[in-house]
């Protein structure tokens, strides 16, 4: 497989996965192989937006191991079903991106999570970064609303 990842990348989404980001304030989940977290780039339409990654690096879906994408997709379910307690969106929408020409500008698997409500867009508006105060705010409301299997 071709790395897409430039020469010297620092991963930012490594930093989130060893809770360097925020001191942990916006991670939503970690167990032994993955972590959840508010992102920090949010579309005001969807607000709330969260990021399953695998704390183990892998730039994309073709060198996951199959046994760690079925567990993200366990998680990413338990996070859907809590955005919408928590958020009381309309519904949810599960973006995975892939390579350049697939969108993926992050080099390290990530799954986006993200709240929809009626008439919302994820193209009506661009994504703006969004303070670390609201971060927390959301993931504590997302926390509060995860409920067991």
């Amino acid at each position: 497989m071709i790395s897409h990842a430039p020469l010297g990348y620092t991963c930012p989404l490594c930093r989130v996965a060893a809770g360097n980001e925020a001191n942990g304030e916006t991670l939503i989940w970690r167990d032994d192989l993955c972590v959840a977290a508010v992102a920090l780039h949010q579309n005001k339409a969807t607000f709330g937006s969260l990021l399953v990654l695998p704390i183990e690096h892998h730039e994309n879906i073709y060198t996951l191991p199959d046994h760690l994408g079925a567990h993200l997709f366990i998680v990413t379910k338990r996070l859907a079903l809590a955005l919408k307690a928590s958020l009381s969106c309309a519904g949810v929408t599960v973006r995975q991106s892939n390579e350049p020409a697939g969108g993926q500008d992050v080099w390290h698997y990530h799954v986006h999570v993200t709240p929809r409500y009626t008439d919302s867009s994820l193209l009506s508006t661009e994504l703006s970064a969004v303070s670390l105060a609201e971060r927390v705010e959301i993931a504590t409301r997302v926390r509060q609303a995860i409920t067991s299997p």
